[in-house]
Protein backbone atom coordinates (compact mmCIF):
# COMPACT_ATOMS: atom_id res chain seq x y z
CA UNK A 1 0.00 0.00 0.00
CA UNK A 2 2.69 2.46 0.98
CA UNK A 3 3.90 4.68 -1.82
CA UNK A 4 4.81 7.64 0.34
CA UNK A 5 6.43 8.29 3.68
CA UNK A 6 3.97 10.81 5.15
CA UNK A 7 4.39 13.19 8.08
CA UNK A 8 1.13 14.66 9.36
CA UNK A 9 1.48 17.87 11.36
CA UNK A 10 -1.17 17.98 14.08
CA UNK A 11 -2.23 20.43 16.75
CA UNK A 12 -3.63 19.60 20.17
CA UNK A 13 -5.76 22.40 21.61
CA UNK A 14 -7.65 22.17 24.87
CA UNK A 15 -6.81 18.48 25.09
CA UNK A 16 -8.39 17.73 21.71
CA UNK A 17 -7.08 17.15 18.22
CA UNK A 18 -7.71 19.97 15.76
CA UNK A 19 -10.50 18.49 13.56
CA UNK A 20 -8.91 19.63 10.31
CA UNK A 21 -5.79 17.70 11.29
CA UNK A 22 -8.07 14.72 11.86
CA UNK A 23 -9.02 14.93 8.19
CA UNK A 24 -5.33 14.98 7.28
CA UNK A 25 -4.68 11.86 9.39
CA UNK A 26 -7.60 9.99 7.81
CA UNK A 27 -6.38 10.89 4.33
CA UNK A 28 -2.80 9.91 5.14
CA UNK A 29 -3.88 6.48 6.41
CA UNK A 30 -5.78 5.93 3.15
CA UNK A 31 -2.69 6.78 1.13
CA UNK A 32 0.08 5.05 3.09
CA UNK A 33 0.95 2.64 5.89
CA UNK A 34 4.04 4.71 6.77
CA UNK A 35 2.56 7.66 8.69
CA UNK A 36 4.17 9.74 11.44
CA UNK A 37 2.26 12.34 13.44
CA UNK A 38 4.21 15.43 14.45
CA UNK A 39 3.05 17.97 17.03
CA UNK A 40 4.70 21.04 18.53
CA UNK A 41 3.07 21.15 21.93
CA UNK A 42 3.70 21.21 25.70
CA UNK A 43 4.53 17.95 27.47
CA UNK A 44 1.04 18.09 28.96
CA UNK A 45 -0.26 16.88 25.58
CA UNK A 46 1.88 13.74 25.59
CA UNK A 47 -1.07 11.54 26.60
CA UNK A 48 -3.17 12.78 23.68
CA UNK A 49 -0.34 12.05 21.25
CA UNK A 50 0.15 8.59 22.72
CA UNK A 51 -3.57 7.86 22.31
CA UNK A 52 -3.30 8.69 18.59
CA UNK A 53 -0.71 5.94 18.13
CA UNK A 54 -3.59 3.46 18.44
CA UNK A 55 -4.25 4.29 14.81
CA UNK A 56 -1.12 2.39 13.90
CA UNK A 57 1.01 5.48 13.39
CA UNK A 58 4.28 6.71 14.85
CA UNK A 59 4.21 9.94 16.83
CA UNK A 60 6.75 12.66 17.57
CA UNK A 61 6.23 15.48 20.08
CA UNK A 62 8.37 18.58 19.71
CA UNK A 63 8.38 20.25 23.10
CA UNK A 64 10.56 22.85 24.75
CA UNK A 65 9.83 25.77 27.06
CA UNK A 66 11.84 27.94 24.68
CA UNK A 67 9.14 27.42 22.02
CA UNK A 68 6.47 29.10 24.17
CA UNK A 69 4.94 32.19 22.57
CA UNK A 70 5.88 31.24 19.01
CA UNK A 71 3.73 32.86 16.34
CA UNK A 72 3.11 31.19 12.99
CA UNK A 73 6.48 32.25 11.60
CA UNK A 74 8.44 30.80 14.52
CA UNK A 75 6.19 27.73 14.68
CA UNK A 76 6.81 26.93 11.01
CA UNK A 77 10.56 27.22 11.60
CA UNK A 78 10.45 24.68 14.44
CA UNK A 79 8.19 22.25 12.58
CA UNK A 80 10.27 22.47 9.40
CA UNK A 81 13.43 21.61 11.35
CA UNK A 82 11.71 18.59 12.87
CA UNK A 83 10.29 17.47 9.52
CA UNK A 84 13.71 17.54 7.88
CA UNK A 85 14.91 15.05 10.47
CA UNK A 86 12.02 12.72 9.62
CA UNK A 87 12.74 12.88 5.87
CA UNK A 88 9.18 12.42 4.56
CA UNK A 89 8.13 12.25 0.94
CA UNK A 90 4.94 14.19 1.64
CA UNK A 91 3.55 16.40 4.43
CA UNK A 92 -0.15 16.47 5.32
CA UNK A 93 -1.77 18.91 7.75
CA UNK A 94 -4.99 20.75 8.48
CA UNK A 95 -5.35 23.93 6.45
CA UNK A 96 -6.41 25.83 9.53
CA UNK A 97 -7.03 25.37 13.24
CA UNK A 98 -10.16 26.08 15.23
CA UNK A 99 -8.39 28.37 17.70
CA UNK A 100 -6.30 30.56 15.38
CA UNK A 101 -7.71 29.94 11.90
CA UNK A 102 -4.87 31.78 10.14
CA UNK A 103 -4.01 29.11 7.51
CA UNK A 104 -0.42 30.42 7.54
CA UNK A 105 1.70 27.56 8.85
CA UNK A 106 1.16 25.06 5.98
CA UNK A 107 2.40 27.30 3.13
CA UNK A 108 5.18 28.58 5.38
CA UNK A 109 6.28 24.97 5.89
CA UNK A 110 6.27 24.42 2.14
CA UNK A 111 8.51 27.44 1.62
CA UNK A 112 10.96 26.43 4.35
CA UNK A 113 11.16 22.84 3.06
CA UNK A 114 11.41 23.84 -0.59
CA UNK A 115 8.21 21.86 -1.24
CA UNK A 116 5.22 22.56 -3.43
CA UNK A 117 1.93 23.44 -1.78
CA UNK A 118 -1.74 22.59 -2.34
CA UNK A 119 -4.19 23.89 0.23
CA UNK A 120 -7.84 24.17 1.12
CA UNK A 121 -8.52 20.51 0.24
CA UNK A 122 -12.17 19.55 0.64
CA UNK A 123 -12.27 16.19 -1.16
CA UNK A 124 -10.05 13.15 -1.64
CA UNK A 125 -10.77 10.37 -4.13
CA UNK A 126 -7.91 7.90 -4.36
CA UNK A 127 -4.80 9.96 -4.96
CA UNK A 128 -6.82 12.86 -6.41
CA UNK A 129 -7.30 15.89 -4.17
CA UNK A 130 -9.73 18.76 -4.80
CA UNK A 131 -9.64 22.15 -3.08
CA UNK A 132 -12.41 24.64 -2.34
CA UNK A 133 -11.74 26.43 -5.64
CA UNK A 134 -12.38 23.22 -7.58
CA UNK A 135 -8.72 22.71 -8.51
CA UNK A 136 -7.52 19.10 -8.63
CA UNK A 137 -4.12 17.49 -8.19
CA UNK A 138 -2.52 14.11 -7.66
CA UNK A 139 -0.50 13.31 -4.53
CA UNK A 140 3.15 13.84 -5.41
CA UNK A 141 6.40 13.79 -3.49
CA UNK A 142 7.93 16.94 -1.99
CA UNK A 143 4.59 18.68 -1.46
CA UNK A 144 2.67 19.98 1.54
CA UNK A 145 -1.06 19.20 1.38
CA UNK A 146 -3.43 21.10 3.67
CA UNK A 147 -6.95 19.83 4.35
CA UNK A 148 -9.73 22.35 4.86
CA UNK A 149 -12.75 20.15 5.53
CA UNK A 150 -13.63 18.31 8.71
CA UNK A 151 -14.28 14.60 8.22
CA UNK A 152 -14.75 11.74 10.70
CA UNK A 153 -11.55 10.67 12.41
CA UNK A 154 -10.23 7.24 11.38
CA UNK A 155 -11.27 4.32 13.54
CA UNK A 156 -8.92 1.63 12.28
CA UNK A 157 -6.77 0.32 15.12
CA UNK A 158 -8.53 2.48 17.71
CA UNK A 159 -8.69 -0.47 20.11
CA UNK A 160 -5.08 -1.53 19.63
CA UNK A 161 -2.36 -0.77 22.15
CA UNK A 162 -0.58 2.55 22.44
CA UNK A 163 3.00 3.09 21.36
CA UNK A 164 5.69 5.32 22.83
CA UNK A 165 5.92 8.87 21.56
CA UNK A 166 9.34 10.19 20.58
CA UNK A 167 10.00 13.51 22.30
CA UNK A 168 12.51 15.99 20.87
CA UNK A 169 13.52 19.41 22.13
CA UNK A 170 15.55 22.31 20.87
CA UNK A 171 18.63 20.51 22.11
CA UNK A 172 17.97 18.15 19.19
CA UNK A 173 16.93 20.79 16.65
CA UNK A 174 19.65 23.30 17.62
CA UNK A 175 17.69 26.39 16.56
CA UNK A 176 18.88 29.81 17.67
CA UNK A 177 16.97 31.20 20.70
CA UNK A 178 16.58 34.41 18.70
CA UNK A 179 14.49 32.54 16.09
CA UNK A 180 11.99 30.77 18.32
CA UNK A 181 9.44 31.53 21.00
CA UNK A 182 8.28 35.06 21.65
CA UNK A 183 11.74 36.48 20.89
CA UNK A 184 11.75 34.94 17.44
CA UNK A 185 8.16 35.87 16.62
CA UNK A 186 7.82 38.95 14.39
CA UNK A 187 4.16 39.55 15.33
CA UNK A 188 2.89 40.79 18.66
CA UNK A 189 -0.65 40.90 20.01
CA UNK A 190 -1.15 44.46 21.21
CA UNK A 191 -4.46 43.71 22.91
CA UNK A 192 -7.49 41.46 22.75
CA UNK A 193 -11.05 42.53 23.41
CA UNK A 194 -14.65 41.61 22.88
CA UNK A 195 -15.47 43.14 19.53
CA UNK A 196 -18.36 45.55 19.19
CA UNK A 197 -17.68 46.14 15.49
CA UNK A 198 -20.83 45.55 13.52
CA UNK A 199 -23.06 45.58 16.60
CA UNK A 200 -26.57 46.88 15.88
CA UNK A 201 -29.71 47.74 17.81
CA UNK A 202 -31.96 44.79 17.09
CA UNK A 203 -35.72 45.29 16.88
CA UNK A 204 -37.70 42.09 17.38
CA UNK A 205 -40.54 41.49 14.95
CA UNK A 206 -42.93 38.73 13.92
CA UNK A 207 -41.94 36.46 11.07
CA UNK A 208 -44.89 37.65 8.96
CA UNK A 209 -43.34 41.15 8.97
CA UNK A 210 -40.14 40.03 7.27
CA UNK A 211 -41.44 40.13 3.71
CA UNK A 212 -42.21 43.85 3.98
CA UNK A 213 -38.81 44.54 5.57
CA UNK A 214 -36.99 42.71 2.75
CA UNK A 215 -38.96 44.53 0.07
CA UNK A 216 -38.27 47.92 1.67
CA UNK A 217 -34.53 47.21 1.92
CA UNK A 218 -34.35 46.19 -1.73
CA UNK A 219 -35.95 49.47 -2.84
CA UNK A 220 -33.31 51.62 -1.13
CA UNK A 221 -30.25 52.94 -2.99
CA UNK A 222 -26.98 51.35 -1.94
CA UNK A 223 -24.78 53.13 0.56
CA UNK A 224 -21.31 53.96 -0.69
CA UNK A 225 -18.53 52.29 1.29
CA UNK A 226 -16.21 54.83 2.92
CA UNK A 227 -12.78 54.00 4.27
CA UNK A 228 -11.63 55.81 7.38
CA UNK A 229 -8.60 58.03 7.22
CA UNK A 230 -6.14 59.05 9.93
CA UNK A 231 -2.39 58.79 10.41
CA UNK A 232 -0.80 57.33 7.28
CA UNK A 233 2.29 55.43 6.25
CA UNK A 234 4.43 56.89 3.48
CA UNK A 235 3.77 53.93 1.20
CA UNK A 236 2.45 50.38 1.03
CA UNK A 237 2.65 47.60 -1.52
CA UNK A 238 -0.82 46.25 -2.23
CA UNK A 239 -2.72 43.84 -4.41
CA UNK A 240 -5.51 45.15 -6.60
CA UNK A 241 -8.17 43.60 -4.34
CA UNK A 242 -7.15 45.85 -1.43
CA UNK A 243 -6.10 48.95 -3.40
CA UNK A 244 -9.02 51.03 -2.09
CA UNK A 245 -8.56 49.96 1.53
CA UNK A 246 -4.87 50.86 1.32
CA UNK A 247 -5.73 54.49 0.63
CA UNK A 248 -6.89 54.86 4.24
CA UNK A 249 -3.46 54.01 5.66
CA UNK A 250 -0.92 55.09 3.02
CA UNK A 251 0.05 58.26 1.16
CA UNK A 252 1.38 56.19 -1.74
CA UNK A 253 0.18 52.81 -3.00
CA UNK A 254 2.40 50.55 -5.07
CA UNK A 255 0.52 47.85 -6.98
CA UNK A 256 1.86 44.32 -6.70
CA UNK A 257 2.42 42.30 -9.85
CA UNK A 258 0.20 39.38 -8.91
CA UNK A 259 1.67 37.23 -11.68
CA UNK A 260 5.15 37.54 -10.19
CA UNK A 261 6.82 34.92 -8.02
CA UNK A 262 7.27 35.50 -4.26
CA UNK A 263 11.05 35.63 -4.84
CA UNK A 264 10.61 38.53 -7.30
CA UNK A 265 8.58 40.60 -4.88
CA UNK A 266 10.93 39.68 -2.04
CA UNK A 267 13.86 41.12 -3.98
CA UNK A 268 11.93 44.32 -4.64
CA UNK A 269 10.84 45.02 -1.08
CA UNK A 270 14.22 44.07 0.37
CA UNK A 271 15.60 47.17 -1.35
CA UNK A 272 13.76 49.17 1.30
CA UNK A 273 14.68 49.30 4.97
CA UNK A 274 11.08 48.52 5.83
CA UNK A 275 7.89 47.83 3.95
CA UNK A 276 4.22 46.97 4.38
CA UNK A 277 2.63 44.56 1.91
CA UNK A 278 -1.14 43.96 1.72
CA UNK A 279 -2.88 41.08 -0.04
CA UNK A 280 -6.49 40.04 -0.53
CA UNK A 281 -8.00 37.03 1.21
CA UNK A 282 -8.32 34.48 -1.60
CA UNK A 283 -6.51 31.14 -1.35
CA UNK A 284 -3.79 32.07 -3.84
CA UNK A 285 -3.04 35.36 -2.09
CA UNK A 286 -2.82 33.71 1.33
CA UNK A 287 -0.33 31.18 -0.03
CA UNK A 288 1.72 33.89 -1.76
CA UNK A 289 1.77 36.02 1.40
CA UNK A 290 2.93 33.15 3.61
CA UNK A 291 5.77 32.21 1.26
CA UNK A 292 6.81 35.86 0.94
CA UNK A 293 6.84 36.27 4.74
CA UNK A 294 9.34 33.42 5.05
CA UNK A 295 11.54 34.82 2.30
CA UNK A 296 11.87 38.27 3.88
CA UNK A 297 11.49 37.38 7.56
CA UNK A 298 8.29 39.36 7.87
CA UNK A 299 5.50 39.19 10.37
CA UNK A 300 2.25 38.03 8.79
CA UNK A 301 -1.26 38.76 10.04
CA UNK A 302 -4.11 36.92 8.31
CA UNK A 303 -7.72 37.86 7.61
CA UNK A 304 -7.49 41.43 8.86
CA UNK A 305 -10.85 43.14 9.26
CA UNK A 306 -9.36 46.51 10.21
CA UNK A 307 -6.18 48.52 9.57
CA UNK A 308 -4.94 51.68 11.25
CA UNK A 309 -1.64 53.47 11.81
CA UNK A 310 -0.44 54.43 15.29
CA UNK A 311 2.90 56.14 15.89
CA UNK A 312 4.20 55.01 12.53
CA UNK A 313 3.24 51.32 12.96
CA UNK A 314 0.50 49.42 11.20
CA UNK A 315 -2.02 47.98 13.66
CA UNK A 316 -4.01 45.08 12.21
CA UNK A 317 -7.31 43.88 13.66
CA UNK A 318 -8.51 40.31 13.21
CA UNK A 319 -10.88 37.84 14.88
CA UNK A 320 -8.95 35.70 17.33
CA UNK A 321 -9.34 32.81 19.73
CA UNK A 322 -12.88 32.25 20.90
CA UNK A 323 -16.22 33.15 19.39
CA UNK A 324 -16.34 36.80 20.46
CA UNK A 325 -12.70 37.85 20.67
CA UNK A 326 -10.84 40.31 18.46
CA UNK A 327 -7.10 41.01 18.54
CA UNK A 328 -4.98 43.97 17.51
CA UNK A 329 -1.62 42.84 16.11
CA UNK A 330 1.53 44.63 15.02
CA UNK A 331 4.85 43.48 13.60
CA UNK A 332 8.22 44.15 15.23
CA UNK A 333 10.11 43.08 12.12
CA UNK A 334 11.13 45.60 9.43
CA UNK A 335 8.64 44.05 7.01
CA UNK A 336 4.91 43.67 7.65
CA UNK A 337 2.60 41.50 5.56
CA UNK A 338 -1.15 41.16 5.93
CA UNK A 339 -4.02 39.49 4.13
CA UNK A 340 -7.09 41.70 4.29
CA UNK A 341 -10.74 40.75 4.18
CA UNK A 342 -12.29 41.98 0.93
CA UNK A 343 -16.01 42.34 0.35
CA UNK A 344 -17.11 40.40 -2.70
CA UNK A 345 -19.63 41.73 -5.18
CA UNK A 346 -22.94 40.18 -4.28
CA UNK A 347 -26.62 40.22 -5.13
CA UNK A 348 -28.92 42.76 -3.52
CA UNK A 349 -30.19 40.05 -1.18
CA UNK A 350 -28.57 37.01 0.44
CA UNK A 351 -30.18 34.28 2.54
CA UNK A 352 -27.92 32.34 4.88
CA UNK A 353 -28.48 28.81 6.19
CA UNK A 354 -27.10 28.06 9.66
CA UNK A 355 -26.92 24.68 11.37
CA UNK A 356 -30.26 25.36 13.02
CA UNK A 357 -31.94 25.35 9.60
CA UNK A 358 -30.23 22.53 7.69
CA UNK A 359 -33.49 20.56 7.49
CA UNK A 360 -35.05 23.44 5.59
CA UNK A 361 -32.41 24.17 2.94
CA UNK A 362 -34.76 23.46 0.03
CA UNK A 363 -37.41 25.76 1.48
CA UNK A 364 -34.89 28.56 2.06
CA UNK A 365 -33.53 28.07 -1.47
CA UNK A 366 -37.04 28.47 -2.88
CA UNK A 367 -37.60 31.61 -0.81
CA UNK A 368 -34.27 33.04 -1.95
CA UNK A 369 -35.24 32.42 -5.57
CA UNK A 370 -38.40 34.45 -5.04
CA UNK A 371 -36.35 37.49 -4.06
CA UNK A 372 -33.47 36.88 -6.48
CA UNK A 373 -31.26 36.33 -3.43
CA UNK A 374 -27.98 34.46 -3.21
CA UNK A 375 -28.00 31.31 -1.09
CA UNK A 376 -25.27 31.39 1.57
CA UNK A 377 -24.28 29.33 4.59
CA UNK A 378 -22.12 29.28 7.70
CA UNK A 379 -18.91 27.25 7.86
CA UNK A 380 -20.37 24.29 9.82
CA UNK A 381 -23.00 23.89 7.09
CA UNK A 382 -20.31 23.76 4.40
CA UNK A 383 -18.05 21.50 6.49
CA UNK A 384 -20.97 19.14 6.94
CA UNK A 385 -21.45 18.89 3.18
CA UNK A 386 -24.97 20.37 3.26
CA UNK A 387 -24.02 23.19 0.86
CA UNK A 388 -20.87 23.75 -1.23
CA UNK A 389 -17.98 25.87 0.04
CA UNK A 390 -18.75 28.42 -2.66
CA UNK A 391 -21.79 29.34 -0.53
CA UNK A 392 -19.82 29.86 2.68
CA UNK A 393 -19.75 33.33 4.22
CA UNK A 394 -17.29 33.99 7.02
CA UNK A 395 -13.69 34.41 7.99
CA UNK A 396 -12.61 31.41 5.91
CA UNK A 397 -15.26 32.00 3.25
CA UNK A 398 -16.36 35.19 1.54
CA UNK A 399 -17.48 38.58 2.83
CA UNK A 400 -20.68 40.06 1.45
CA UNK A 401 -22.43 43.42 1.35
CA UNK A 402 -26.01 42.96 0.10
CA UNK A 403 -28.82 45.39 0.73
CA UNK A 404 -30.46 42.76 2.92
CA UNK A 405 -28.96 39.66 4.56
CA UNK A 406 -31.31 37.13 6.18
CA UNK A 407 -29.99 34.41 8.50
CA UNK A 408 -31.89 31.25 9.31
CA UNK A 409 -30.73 29.32 12.37
CA UNK A 410 -27.24 30.89 12.56
CA UNK A 411 -25.76 31.53 16.01
CA UNK A 412 -23.62 34.54 15.04
CA UNK A 413 -20.03 33.49 15.71
CA UNK A 414 -17.54 36.32 15.25
CA UNK A 415 -16.04 34.44 12.30
CA UNK A 416 -19.35 34.95 10.52
CA UNK A 417 -20.44 38.40 11.71
CA UNK A 418 -17.12 39.95 10.67
CA UNK A 419 -17.97 38.96 7.08
CA UNK A 420 -21.48 40.42 6.99
CA UNK A 421 -21.00 43.75 8.77
CA UNK A 422 -21.15 45.65 5.45
CA UNK A 423 -24.67 44.36 4.80
CA UNK A 424 -27.11 47.25 4.90
CA UNK A 425 -29.97 45.44 6.65
CA UNK A 426 -29.52 42.21 8.62
CA UNK A 427 -32.46 40.04 9.66
CA UNK A 428 -31.93 37.03 11.95
CA UNK A 429 -34.27 34.14 12.77
CA UNK A 430 -33.22 31.98 15.72
CA UNK A 431 -34.99 30.04 18.44
CA UNK A 432 -32.39 31.03 21.04
CA UNK A 433 -33.34 34.43 22.39
CA UNK A 434 -29.77 34.85 23.69
CA UNK A 435 -28.09 34.03 20.37
CA UNK A 436 -25.19 36.36 19.61
CA UNK A 437 -26.53 37.04 16.13
CA UNK A 438 -29.28 39.25 17.55
CA UNK A 439 -26.61 41.71 18.71
CA UNK A 440 -25.53 42.09 15.08
CA UNK A 441 -28.94 42.24 13.40
CA UNK A 442 -31.30 45.11 12.66
CA UNK A 443 -34.34 42.87 13.02
CA UNK A 444 -34.77 39.61 14.88
CA UNK A 445 -37.35 36.84 14.99
CA UNK A 446 -37.18 34.69 18.14
CA UNK A 447 -38.78 31.58 16.74
CA UNK A 448 -37.81 28.02 15.85
CA UNK A 449 -37.51 27.55 12.10
CA UNK A 450 -39.97 24.66 12.21
CA UNK A 451 -42.66 27.00 13.50
CA UNK A 452 -42.46 29.59 10.73
CA UNK A 453 -43.70 29.41 7.17
CA UNK A 454 -40.53 29.57 5.08
CA UNK A 455 -41.81 28.33 1.73
CA UNK A 456 -42.97 31.28 -0.40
Amino acid sequence: MSKFRIVVCVKIFGGELNPFDGAAIASALEASDDVTLLAMSPMSDLAEMRALTRLGVKAVLVSDKDFAGSDTTATSLVLAAAIRGLRPDVVFCGFRSVDGDTAQVPPMLAERLGFGFFGGIVDKSGDTLTNADGEKTQIRENTVYAFGKIRPEPLGGIFSGESDVEVISNADLKLSPDEIGLTGSPTRVVKTFVSDTGRRNCKFVRYDEISALISAALKRARREKKYESGEKLDEVFCAEAVYKQAAAIAKKRIRIDENAQPSDLAAEIKKRKSAVVLFGDDLGSKTFAARLAVKVGAGLCADCVGLKVEQGSLIMTRPARGQTTTAEVKCVSPFTIATVRTVKDSEDAAFCVGMGAIDYIDDIRALAKRYGAALCCTRPVADGGYLPYSCQVGLTGKSVSPKVYVLFGASGAVQHTCAIENSEVIIAINADKNARIFDYADYGVKEDIKNVKIRP
